[in-house]
């Protein structure tokens, strides 16, 4: 269990906290400002768009999902142990959509000071089929 968090200080560190997160600390302008290890929401949008391209075909379960983790490593950047679990890309025929989700444990350093070894940072990416 972790400490309440110093408001007071953190305020001073220029750290913002999520409530609704159980008191995660990210920097300034979130974990969009670039942290290493996050999972980029452009390399989740290439996964889901080449994936895409095989739904409803027979082909969507095993070169469809081969081509989301191709596709989702190269856009990753350089250093980041973010990952797309098989489970967590989901082909949806029906509705004609295909999503994904991946998430990133980063390591803190100042939040050390909270209890707070490490933050868990996600990413959410859906592709629907247009009409015509």
């Amino acid at each position: 269990m972790t400490e309440p968090v110093n408001l007071e200080l953190a305020q001073l560190a220029r750290l913002d906290f999520d409530d609704a997160d159980g008191g995660g600390a990210l920097p300034p302008g979130g974990a969009e400002a670039g942290a290493a290890g996050e999972p980029g929401t452009a390399a989740l949008d290439a996964a889901v768009l080449a994936a895409s391209s095989h739904l409803g075909l027979p082909t969507q379960d095993t070169i469809g999902r081969a081509k989301a983790q191709a596709f989702f490593r190269e856009n990753l950047r350089h250093g980041s142990e973010a990952e797309l679990k098989d489970e967590d890309l989901i082909f949806d025929v029906t509705e004609g959509s295909v999503s994904a989700r991946a998430n990133s444990v980063l390591p803190t350093t100042m939040m050390r000071a909270f209890q707070r070894n490490s933050l868990t940072v996600g990413a959410a990416s859906t592709v629907r089929k247009g009409q015509g």
